[in-house]
């Protein structure tokens, strides 16, 4: 029935982003536009140049996607309102948003889970705090996993914040992997407490720009945040080695 869009800053330049529209026009299904910080509401003059920039036409061609069916498809979005979401956008808002994206899956939960304290929790999601697409599609995953698991409170995924102590009952975790995540921190030092829980991972691609980290990026890594997270304790080679074991299992994409 309906069709949601995350409206990123490039979402108009990946063209099987464009396919799925188009589809979904072509077949009555409502298109919603969620509009993220960066996005740009298209007009009426900026649509040629969003259309075939760096488009492998040939294979949208293959599969029925014509030039044509795509200006339509846009010219169609382009009159319609869209949600916008703040960068600020507080945890609980979040999930209530999604809980109407995904057809109120876990209404009346949310309420019982905050109730709970994060520390008896034992199953996160884990992605760049500072990356608010990584942090949508973790409320995203939470969301559609909810249904399967709701019956041990204790079980409902939570999406840890960098603010939250980090829980000592976890035995799961979702590990969510975007271009940059590298670069923060805080997440590094995330990965380390989910190695030292021994907690089940599965990791989770949500970038399409990331690239699974070599022995040579994760020694410059390692180096280049130093003594933040290298200790005698914990040298180096340690922390370079748990880092490539998140990679050891098959990652998810989403």
């Amino acid at each position: 029935e309906n069709l949601v869009v995350l409206g990123t800053s490039s979402v108009y330049n990946r063209p099987w982003c464009i396919g799925e529209m188009v589809t979904a026009h072509k077949n009555g299904v409502n298109i919603v536009v969620l509009a993220l910080p960066k996005y740009q509401h298209l007009t009426v003059d900026s649509l040629d140049s969003c259309i075939l920039q760096g488009f492998d036409m040939e294979r949208l061609n293959e599969n029925g996607i014509s030039t044509e069916a795509i200006r339509d498809t846009l010219l169609a979005m382009s009159e319609k309102s869209s949600i916008h979401v703040s960068l600020n956008i507080c945890s609980v808002a979040m999930e209530a948003l999604v809980g109407m994206l995904v057809r109120g899956q876990f209404a009346g939960l949310v309420d019982h889970e905050r109730r709970v304290q994060v520390v008896e929790t034992k199953f996160v999601l884990i992605a760049d705090s500072q990356d608010f697409e990584a942090n949508a599609c973790a409320h995203v995953l939470r969301a559609l996993i909810i249904p399967h698991l709701y019956e041990v409170v204790s079980d409902i995924p939570h999406v840890l914040r960098l603010d939250e102590e980090f829980p000592r009952t976890i035995d799961k975790a979702v590990v969510i992997f975007t271009s940059g995540c590298f670069e923060r921190i805080e997440f590094v030092k995330r990965l380390l407490m989910v190695h030292d829980s021994g907690s089940q991972v599965v990791p989770a691609i949500a970038d399409e720009g990331f690239r699974v980290p070599t022995r040579q990026t994760v020694a410059h890594i390692v180096d280049h945040f130093g003594s933040d997270i290298v200790t005698p304790e914990r040298p180096a080679i340690h922390i370079a080695l748990i880092i490539l074991l998140f990679f050891k299992e098959i990652a998810v994409v989403v």
